[in-house]
């Protein structure tokens, strides 16, 4: 029998396995119900849509965020924290699943799949102090330079999907470092 209410939480759980175990394109909405134990009603009335929970495999919890951005790090530090994250979230869940996010990247903006608004909120407050310490550049407003960093994170990943080179942590740190140049001078 299926359940009558929608458990959020538990559809991007489920979709999310079965994202990873065979690849977003050969899931349907029927098997994500199937496997929820929910009618295909009860699943649009959650308001979701499959593209939606194509961004649970990649979002950070928001006790990971939380905990970055209430930590004692420097502006500079959260900042390279938060993308640390993102960047293992990204690279550990498979190439199949990055060239899927860039299929459904044609839809909507790719920022906004895989970055949480707190996620997004966390990076520009750090942005925020990094530019009012001028540690960074502060000409950009800090919402576009976030969307700035989170484009090239995920373009760095795209690719290393498409040409299959790992990539690494250094290589990332390096980049982002370039990003938030200040005055032709690295201040990462």
């Amino acid at each position: 029998m299926r359940k009558k209410k929608a458990d959020r939480r538990h559809i991007c759980e489920i979709s999310k396995a079965l994202f990873l175990k065979k690849g977003y394109q050969a899931v349907t909405i029927d098997e994500i119900c199937d496997q929820a134990g929910i009618s295909k009603p009860t699943f649009y009335a959650a308001r979701l849509t499959k593209s939606d929970l194509l961004v649970n495999v990649f979002c950070l919890d928001e006790k990971e965020i939380h905990q970055i951005a209430k930590s004692p790090l420097g502006a500079l530090e959260k900042i390279e924290a938060l993308c640390d994250k993102l960047y293992a979230r990204l690279l550990l869940s498979g190439k199949k699943i990055l060239n899927d996010l860039l299929a459904v990247s044609l839809e909507r903006p790719v920022f906004e799949i895989i970055i949480s608004p707190e996620c997004k909120n966390s990076i520009v407050d750090a942005v925020l102090d990094a530019q009012n310490a001028k540690q960074i550049l502060s000409t950009i407003d800090p919402l576009q330079l976030t969307q700035i960093v989170g484009s090239w994170l995920i373009g760095l990943c795209m690719q290393f999907s498409v040409s299959q080179i790992e990539g690494t942590f250094e290589e990332m740190h390096e980049g982002l470092h370039a990003l938030l140049r200040r005055n032709g001078e690295a201040t990462v």
